[in-house]
């Protein structure tokens, strides 16, 4: 599960992946399943 108020950036990765960056730095990997979720978040 990812807090929304940590991202601070999605990096675009390959098939339609997302890496979500943390404010701290840290990355973690988002499958494409579950793209239109994360970006629908971070858009508000």
């Amino acid at each position: 599960m990812l807090n929304n108020q940590y991202i601070s950036e999605l990096e675009p990765y390959f098939n339609g992946e997302y890496i979500p960056k943390r404010q701290g730095g840290q990355k973690l990997k988002v499958s494409s399943s579950y793209r239109q979720n994360i970006l629908a978040i971070l858009n508000g």
